[in-house]
């Protein structure tokens, strides 16, 4: 009896300390100081080799982008828009960044970017295929706010194609196996083709090519009529994250335009 009891209680004490660990990792205020492991990979059982990619959340470097950044699947960032002035680093924004949830596969944040918008983000990396990315923005002041939204991909792409519905955007690129990949004889494909999407139609589509080459590359509104302001908004994207040096000078971009307009205490919500 007394080695059944000694199990028993090792077995919960085992339990309570397994659940307050999950509890703590989703209930974190991890901050740009704080030391967190902020790199998430798909589960082993829907990754593949010879593709997967590491996406890490890059929250903490004033002098950058906040952004989901890779090896070779690009930089995967938001910049938001209100009043003129373009959201784009940690220093920007009312409130930087605070991390609230972290796992190997996905991490939930908050951020400020402006005083009365709350963004609440939860990004996961579903497979080596698939990352998917939630963007909750709640207006918590007294007065309706216009906000535009823009999520970019900055990679080496060619030849981008919006599709018929406006909410999705394919291209081609390569990406090179590394030289353990080449040793060892691993079959891979160099040529790859990959969508950057959104769940609702966008407002305006852009893209602009590597530096160097803006003014002849840079294009909105590839389905319909696009209004100037929705242009003018793609362009100041593409000219702050150029300028700034935001972005690597061989990478293309591609953004979508998304206006949101938020009365007091309201919620929407956009998906990529």
């Amino acid at each position: 009896m007394g080695s059944l009891f000694i199990l028993l209680v090792c077995l919960a004490v085992s339990t309570a300390t397994s659940t307050a660990r999950a509890q703590y990792l989703s209930n974190l205020e991890a901050r740009a100081d704080d030391p967190l492991f902020a790199t998430y990979a798909a589960p082993t059982d829907r990754s593949r080799f010879a593709i997967d990619q590491g996406y890490h959340f890059r929250y903490y470097d004033d002098a950058e982008a906040i952004a989901f950044t890779t090896a070779a699947a690009g930089v995967l960032g938001t910049a938001f828009h209100a009043d003129g002035r373009v959201r784009l680093r940690p220093a920007d924004m009312a409130e930087p960044p605070v991390v609230t949830a972290s796992y190997n596969d996905l991490v939930r944040y908050r951020l400020r970017p402006f005083d009365d918008l709350v963004v609440e983000g939860h990004f996961q990396v579903y497979s080596s295929q698939l990352a998917l990315h939630e963007l909750r923005v709640t207006n918590s002041g007294s007065s309706p706010i216009t906000l535009d939204v823009t999520p970019y991909l900055a990679h080496e792409f060619e030849g981008p194609r919006q599709s018929d519905d406006r909410r999705a955007v394919h291209f081609e690129h390569e990406e090179q196996p590394d030289s353990w990949t080449i040793r060892h004889g691993v079959p891979f494909v160099a040529r790859r083709q990959s969508v950057f999407l959104v769940d609702e139609a966008p407002a305006a589509f852009g893209h602009a090519g590597p530096a160097g080459r803006e003014a002849n590359a840079t294009e909105t509104g590839q389905r319909g009529v696009v209004d100037a302001e929705s242009s003018a908004v793609l362009r100041r994207l593409f000219d702050v994250l150029r300028d700034e040096s935001l972005v690597a000078d061989s990478a293309g971009m591609l953004a979508f335009h998304h206006r949101m307009v938020l009365d007091p205490g309201a919620t929407k919500r956009l998906r990529i």
